[in-house]
């Protein structure tokens, strides 16, 4: 397990990609919003499907819907099936309107039954004594629930790791405490081969995990507010954190930290902001204004080359329930391979027949010739079953005996002698022999 070093900090993960695959134009269905990245888009329809912030898990919610939306839009293998929401978004190809952004399962409901269960457990108790028997109930949850969920997961990687040895704290960790789950994380998703790298320790590594915090001795408030908004200007979403000074002192020297995935900026400077709470989705602000604004600092994902995009099947178009990739979708990836969304044929010439792709490109295929027949001793039509469009070709001759050839495709015979009235000699120059 690496070290990072110790610095006392409020929490922020900032994940960043260096091209454009990010970039797109997408129009709500339900406001004037055009949507310039696909970042801006996710977050903004996100809402309340998230998983719920219980006691100070504000980081571990912001992993997991940070975790969740690149392995939506850039590699299917971030998070495992088994924790995903089978309910995909429902893309109408006419208005290219999805009904919503992919998801995470999520544990709200069945902590809510098992909370309901613990009050009805312990009734009559004082409000300490409740809150006591539900915080070693949500241990226990948090535990037997953490293939089930990823949010949860994370968090009993973090007991594993030694950050919530008392079920009676909360669940708040440090920005390098997150560095390290994700460490592990990664380990379980791609293998202990260099696949990650914690700091600068291999620029080499796919995945490149670095940490920036205004209270540390290489780095000022300056250097944070600039890797945010490069990363934001790069439509790569951050989870900005930071503290907000309080009346009564505490451990933390009366500060209060949360962390909050900012998505998009907007040509004023205003950050668009997702809080991670299930009641509250967009919170416009400034990095500066917000009331989160000490202590900042970032965390960041970069990924390399050889982590390039994978197509997923994550959205469905309809008409036609079809399973397609974000990268059709919003027509950003530069490798894009376009496919016919249907069996509709738009168009045909001399060289093939062709589709459309869900993007509106023109999808190419070559004509299939099924149907000839013969016009005469020298030719036959050629019809593409799939199009309809014909030709006259010459037949394709195959000696069938002494005697006798027969056309190939078509099925007409002559006599190769030549001797007979209208018989067409081997040589004749429009005709071709196989033999």
């Amino acid at each position: 397990m690496k070290k990072l070093h110790k610095i006392l900090i409020s929490i922020v993960l900032v994940v960043a990609l260096t091209s454009s695959v990010f970039s797109g134009v997408l129009a709500s269905a339900d406001t004037e919003t055009t949507y310039s990245t696909v970042a801006h888009h996710h977050f903004d329809n996100l809402g309340g499907n998230i998983p719920e912030n219980v006691y100070g898990s504000c980081v571990y919610v912001a992993m997991s819907m940070l975790l969740s939306f690149y392995d939506s839009y850039w590699n299917d293998s971030f998070v495992p099936e088994d924790y995903e929401s089978t309910t995909k978004p429902v893309i109408n190809y006419i208005t290219h309107y999805p009904s919503f952004s992919p998801r995470l399962k999520l544990e709200n409901n069945d902590w809510s039954v098992q909370g309901l269960y613990i009050n009805a457990l312990y009734p009559g108790c004082d409000d300490s004594t409740l809150n006591y028997h539900l915080r070693e109930a949500y241990r226990d949850f948090i535990l037997s629930n953490s293939d089930e969920y990823l949010k949860l997961h994370l968090m009993s990687i973090g007991i594993q790791l030694g950050y919530h040895n008392d079920p009676q704290e909360n669940y708040g960790i440090t920005l390098e405490e997150a560095a390290n789950i994700l460490d592990e994380y990664f380990d379980e998703i791609f293998g202990e081969n260099n696949y990650y790298s914690l700091l600068f320790d291999n620029s080499d590594a796919p995945i490149q995990i670095t940490v920036i915090k205004e209270t540390s001795l290489l780095y000022d408030r300056d250097d944070v507010m600039q890797e945010i908004e490069s990363k934001l200007t790069n439509k790569s979403p951050v989870i900005y954190g930071g503290a907000r000074q309080q009346n009564a002192s505490d451990d933390n020297n009366g500060k209060k930290g949360h962390a909050m995935v900012a998505y998009h900026i907007e040509e004023d400077g205003d950050v668009l902001m997702h809080r991670g709470y299930a009641d509250s989705d967009v919170y416009i602000t400034s990095t500066n204004d917000t009331e989160y604004n000490l202590d900042i600092g970032v965390l960041s994902l970069t990924f390399n080359e050889s982590f390039a995009h994978s197509c997923s099947d994550n959205y469905i178009l309809n008409p036609g329930n079809i399973s397609i990739c974000s990268c059709e979708v919003f027509n950003i990836h530069s490798e894009h391979t376009c496919v016919k969304k249907d069996a509709t044929v738009v168009s045909y010439d001399s060289t093939g027949h062709y589709y459309e792709c869900i993007c509106g490109n023109l999808v190419h295929e070559l004509h299939n010739y099924t149907a000839f027949t013969s016009v005469d001793l020298r030719h036959h039509t050629a019809v593409c079953a799939d199009c309809g469009y014909s030709t006259l070709d010459a037949h394709a001759w195959q000696k069938i005996s002494l005697n006798t050839s027969m056309c190939a495709y078509c099925g007409q015979t002559k006599d190769n002698l030549g001797g007979k009235p209208g018989m067409v000699p081997l040589d004749n120059e429009n005709e071709e022999e196989i033999e």
